[in-house]
């Protein structure tokens, strides 16, 4: 029989899940500044200091969902990065791992990648560094696990352009593009081959 304390511990978890679940549907419907915390509160039927007991704002609301549901693709693309083995292979099996999180996250990410723009120019350009670098560090995280397979191709002489960092960013605004440009709605198999065609072979005959 459980104790009363794991039985309490396992009613925060429940509740504080139920209301990321609600936020995911209403921050992908509406954006982040369209969205509010009392639509939230009603799609997951609770109170508003239920939500507040868990997160202090809708911002903090907001990312803490986006680092919750990255969490378990950025461990696969991690491991894939520190693994041994022939990194054009390793870039592959990234590829899929990427694809196939936006191709259920698409929404959540075009919110953050408008936040960023946001963020680095106009009014809000010099106003909140700390949410800023927030941001780019879900973003930048990822493309530094790219870098690193590609300077190991480098290094194994797979790979022959020397720019690795570029190039993780030039493959990475592919793979974002063929998410945001379908709006989530594509085949992983035939989009990560398209890509690897395309990145690893050129366009030219």
């Amino acid at each position: 029989m459980k104790s009363t304390h794991v039985r309490d511990e396992e009613e925060k978890k429940s509740k504080r899940q139920n209301i990321l679940e609600a936020a995911f549907v209403i921050f992908s419907e509406k954006g982040f500044h369209r969205a509010t915390i009392d639509e939230i509160i009603a799609l997951a039927d609770t109170g508003k200091g239920t939500v507040y007991n868990y997160f202090i704002n809708k911002e903090q609301l907001f990312f803490t969902l986006l680092e919750e549901r990255e969490r378990a693709s950025l461990a696969k693309l991690t491991e894939v990065s520190q693994a041994d083995g022939d990194p054009l292979l390793r870039l592959e099996q990234m590829i899929h791992i990427q694809l196939d999180f936006l191709r259920d996250n698409t929404r959540l990410w075009q919110i953050l990648m408008h936040e960023l723009r946001a963020l680095c120019k106009g009014p809000m350009a010099n106003k909140d560094e700390k949410r800023r670098e927030h941001v780019r560090t879900l973003f930048d995280g990822r493309v530094r696990l790219f870098t690193k397979v590609l300077q190991d191709g480098l290094e194994a002489g797979v790979v022959k352009y020397a720019d690795v960092s570029g190039a993780a960013y030039m493959l990475f605004s592919v793979i974002f593009g063929t998410a945001f440009g379908t709006g989530g709605e594509y085949d992983v198999e035939e989009r990560a081959a398209g890509i690897k065609e395309l990145f690893f072979y050129g366009l030219a005959r």
